[in-house]
């Protein structure tokens, strides 16, 4: 079973991503947020869409954490949002994953191919490419760079030796609280890896095209249940 927690309310601490003021005013129904820090950006978008109150309209924005978007979670998802809403609200679903199976995704396409008036739907991912091509196509996409991505370790990271390196994979996976292939665990990598994007991308894309190429297939590696996160972090190791 995923994990679903549900808050309506707005945090006592907001961090300001300014890529979301694009959802104070018109909204597509649907949007794709790819980004390393979901759960900052996930809560800071509840509250930038429960400003929206402001224009007239009630809000009612829903936010629904999972660490893997399952068939049950799309099931109960349509149920909620097919519920006939007045002409005078708004209703949001934030969706924050990391990971989500197949079928889970073909039962959320049905739901925001036909989306009731007034419902909008924000998936928050670290990697849009988790999601299936028939989702992403129906998507507005909005990329952010999280507060979480650490450059310095990046840094480090590329100027250092190989056995170093590997040295420093060790630690960055012995440092999530659960095991490396869950959600967390490919979340915290990620983002790694989205520092080193950041750092390589300042010193030259020609430079460093192989090197780029290599940990955007790493990312979508990382989307998949299961993925062995470890050994993908050293084969990023050899080729930087």
């Amino acid at each position: 079973m995923s994990t679903k927690k549900q808050s309506l309310q707005k945090d006592n601490t907001e961090i300001v991503f300014p890529e979301l003021a694009t959802f104070t005013h018109g909204l597509h129904h649907f949007y794709i947020i790819s980004t390393s820090a979901t759960k900052d950006v996930a809560h800071a978008l509840r509250s930038v869409l429960l400003e929206r109150e402001q224009q007239g309209k009630k809000q009612d924005v829903r936010l629904l954490s999972y660490e893997s978007f399952l068939v049950e979670d799309g099931v109960a998802l349509k149920n909620e949002a097919t519920e006939v809403i007045g002409s005078d609200e708004e209703r949001h679903f934030i969706l924050q994953f990391s990971s989500s199976t197949r079928e889970a995704q073909n039962a959320l396409l049905k739901t925001v191919e036909e989306p009731t008036l007034g419902v909008h739907f924000f998936i928050v991912v670290p990697n849009e490419h988790l999601l299936l091509d028939t989702i992403r196509s129906r998507a507005q996409h909005v990329h952010i760079i999280g507060s979480s991505v650490d450059t310095k370790f990046a840094e480090t990271f590329i100027k250092a030796k190989l056995g170093e390196r590997l040295k420093m994979v060790a630690t960055l996976i012995s440092e999530a609280k659960d095991d490396e292939t869950s959600g967390p665990g490919r979340e915290r990598a990620t983002a790694f890896l989205s520092a080193l994007e950041i750092v390589l991308t300042k010193r030259g894309v020609e430079e460093n095209s192989e090197a780029l190429k290599t940990i955007l297939k790493t990312k979508e590696y990382l989307s998949s249940q299961g993925a062995m996160v470890k050994m993908l972090l050293e084969h990023v190791a050899l080729v930087v």
